[in-house]
């Protein structure tokens, strides 16, 4: 197995699948391959069917900073090609995490940042530590994180996501959740077992009334208010029918 290998790991208890960042000493940053490997293994464990609930969390102090920048000057300057393709398994990642059918929990602790508080944010539920800090540092590089504002300047409120971007400040967990970017802050000793406990009780849960709610609510926003009440009608009654 090669280290990068090594840098995310998946297991599967029961119906709960933890996926776990273990690159401690780097902060848990993303290189080489690490979003082509999460959206891979993302991808085996939705078709799979096995887990109604995911966890996502990280070993160390740091849930994750962000990608890894390249250090020294590159050989050739990249073609925009290139860079394209690089930024989409950066979103290829998003999207299989958000297209897990089950309920996705992210357990966060010490810096989220950049693409690291991206998917944390991303998934259904988020817990942070009281000490945790979230942002999107990008602009600090004079990066502009268009490939975050494509999805929270849809989620979030306007203004709280814009200055964030802008300014590239870090924001505690409790500022994260009440621009809804965290569900709940805990206290720092508790992250783990806070986690684990809202996963054990959606596991309580019928798997197919939670993936049921997670389809609907992530089409909700394409639907008119009519439409969604006429949707959702229809999509409870099949299911009840299909009992």
């Amino acid at each position: 197995m090669s280290e990068a290998a090594s840098w995310i790991t998946f297991q599967e208890e029961g119906g709960l699948a933890i996926v776990s960042l273990n690159r401690p000493e780097r902060g848990n940053a993303f290189a080489g391959p690490m979003f082509d490997l999460l959206a891979e293994r993302l991808e085996e464990l939705g078709r799979s069917g096995h887990s109604s609930v995911l966890l996502l969390r990280a070993e160390g102090p740091d849930f994750c900073v962000g990608r890894e920048r390249p250090t020294g000057s590159p050989p050739t300057r990249p073609t925009a090609a290139q860079v394209r393709a690089d930024l989409a398994k950066i979103q290829t990642a998003n999207e299989a995490l958000m297209r897990f059918p089950g309920v996705s929990i992210a357990a966060v602790q010490g810096r989220a940042l950049g693409a690291g508080c991206s998917l944390a944010g991303r998934c259904d539920l988020t817990l942070a530590a009281a000490d945790a800090r979230l942002g999107f540092p990008e602009i600090l590089s004079a990066l502009p994180p268009t490939i975050v504002l494509s999805y929270y300047g849809k989620v979030l409120p306007r203004k709280a996501i814009f200055e964030l971007v802008v300014t590239g400040r870090e924001i505690a967990a409790d500022e994260a959740q009440r621009i809804g970017l965290v569900t709940r802050v805990v206290p720092p000793e508790r992250l783990e077992i806070e986690a684990r406990a809202l996963a054990d009780g959606l596991l309580q849960r019928d798997a197919g009334s939670l993936r049921v709610c997670k389809d609907f609510f992530r089409r909700l926003d394409r639907l008119e208010l009519e439409e969604a009440a006429d949707y959702g009608i229809h999509v409870l009654a099949n299911l009840l029918a299909s009992r």
